[in-house]
């Protein structure tokens, strides 16, 4: 111990033992502290883990909602209940029962022996809601439907999505097929150091944005969102975020050389001052090349959820794949979850810092969905997938592949090389939705540059959620941004 001497005699003398006790006291205090954090972060569990849970012991309901012929204070009319449950039941383009892939009801005749019941004079039910999993500001939740006497008729929880089959191992390309003899020379010259210098750019700005990520999808979101920062799960989501932002910077690094189109040296200058920091979307182009042939018909419409959905869940876009595929037939919907999103995603692209999350959309249009050079396709974002759609225009404009429109829920659009015309869909109060007021608020800065962009208020939106996403506490799906989103696929 350190000894403060005066004389020959210290004033502070080393007690044996005293160390040992010290350090002891010390570790008790941490330990009293941290385990009130700790303890619950350990029993936070993923969705599919805390959905058994609850199916095994219910605890305590998240929402409780009674329906009923003739309502009291805090009830809702049973014709509410009969309308959602006549839209489950009610048949597909497939001819199938619309909750099928969305809800998993048990029994599978739930809701319609609920219907039945009605008809027969049933004049109440209970709805009771148990959260499982939460990202952003929609719930995933188990629902119990009870009868008048509070006997358990059944109960549904949002399908998961089928386990998907492992994507090719080899390195693709696209359009490095049909080079004639001169443009090699063009590629090694011109093409490749701009290409580095562009990629580069995609490379460090990915990686200067990883700690920034780890620190939002670890801690700073999921503490938002009510739940414990200090847990497995969410301890699993920080490392997947910052290791997505290094893949997503090497993606950007080599897009270029794994994506090509036909273009000018002119276009190689344009795509250097497009990629300066802040201003630079401004010189971008905001259509396909100017040569090219009027857009093809959509070959496919892409939705991407925001930021926190996390991994390859589906569970929030089965529902809206299945409303466009209604108001769109015979076109190919796919999704592209964003794995590992943080908002600092929107704020590097927005900045034009970097557009990992967009690239990365591209990547996914042209690879797995099997989209090139001369095909068209449509883009449907809500909140961070809206600027990722924007992002993933300009990767896909380099490649030949011409976004005919964009629609942007609830999230900024602004800026993009977009074919036809972008829509931001954003609720009639401005204060409703957080995100929507940023998105407002950039608009300002932004939005005269654009000549492409329409902004169209939405009444009755009802905040920041996924359009079509049955409601955790009545299943009624979410019609604010449906009904608008019908509008313009069927325009």
């Amino acid at each position: 111990m350190f000894e403060l001497k005066h004389g020959r005699k210290p004033l502070v003398r080393d007690i044996p033992g005293s160390r040992r006790r010290c350090k002891a006291f010390v570790g008790f205090v941490l330990f009293s502290f941290s385990v009130p954090l700790l303890l619950p972060g350990c029993l936070f569990l993923p969705g599919r883990e805390k959905l058994a849970q609850l199916e095994a012991e219910r605890g305590s309901p998240y929402a409780t909602t009674v329906f009923r012929k003739d309502p009291g204070p805090g009830e809702r009319p049973l014709d509410e209940l009969r309308g959602t449950l006549e839209h489950w039941t009610g048949p597909d383009p497939r001819g199938e029962p619309r909750w099928k892939g969305v809800l998993v009801p048990d029994p599978e005749g739930l809701y319609a022996g609920i219907l039945e019941r009605m008809a027969q004079g049933a004049q109440a039910f209970t709805l009771v809601a148990y959260r499982y999993d939460a990202r952003g500001l929609d719930d995933l939740t188990l629902v119990d439907y009870l009868d008048e006497k509070g006997a358990r008729l059944g109960s549904d929880h949002p399908a998961f999505p089928e386990p998907k089959e492992p994507g090719p191992a080899a390195f693709p390309v696209a359009g490095f097929y049909n080079l004639e003899w001169w443009e090699i020379p063009q590629m090694l010259l011109l093409d490749l150091p701009v290409y580095l210098v562009l990629g580069t750019k995609e490379l460090a700005g990915e990686v200067v944005k990883s700690p920034l990520s780890f620190l939002e999808a670890g801690w700073l979101g999921p503490s938002v969102e009510g739940r414990t920062p200090i847990s497995p799960v969410n301890f699993k989501y920080a490392f997947g975020a910052f290791a997505e932002d290094w893949r997503n910077g090497f993606s950007g690094l080599l897009w270029r050389l794994r994506v090509r189109s036909r273009h000018t040296p002119l276009d190689l200058g344009r795509e250097l001052l497009a990629a300066v920091p802040v201003v630079g979307p401004i010189f971008d182009y905001r259509s396909p090349p100017e040569d090219a042939a009027p857009p093809a018909t959509t070959a496919l419409i892409v939705l991407s959820h925001g930021i926190g959905a996390g991994g390859e869940d589906e569970q929030y876009l089965a529902a809206w794949k299945q409303g466009v595929e209604e108001a769109r037939p015979g076109t190919t919907v796919a999704v592209a979850p964003y794995r590992y999103g943080a908002g600092v995603d929107v704020l590097w692209s927005l900045l034009n810092l970097s557009q990992g999350a967009g690239i990365d959309l591209a990547e996914r249009i042209v690879f797995d969905e099997g989209i090139g050079p001369g095909d068209s396709v449509e883009i449907l974002g809500f909140s961070a997938g809206a600027q990722r759609a924007v992002a993933a225009t300009r990767a896909l404009r380099c490649g030949g592949i011409t976004v005919r429109r964009i629609a942007g829920v609830a999230g900024p659009v602004g800026m993009s090389s977009c074919a036809l015309e972008s829509w931001q869909l954003v609720g009639e109060s401005p204060f409703e939705d957080p995100v929507v007021l940023s998105a407002r608020l950039w608009a300002l800065l932004f939005l005269p540059f654009s000549s492409n962009v329409a902004v169209s208020t939405v009444p009755g939106a009802g905040g920041h959620h996924l359009p079509y996403l049955p409601h955790p506490a009545t299943r009624a799906p979410s019609r604010g941004y449906a009904a608008r989103l019908e509008t313009l696929l069927k325009g």
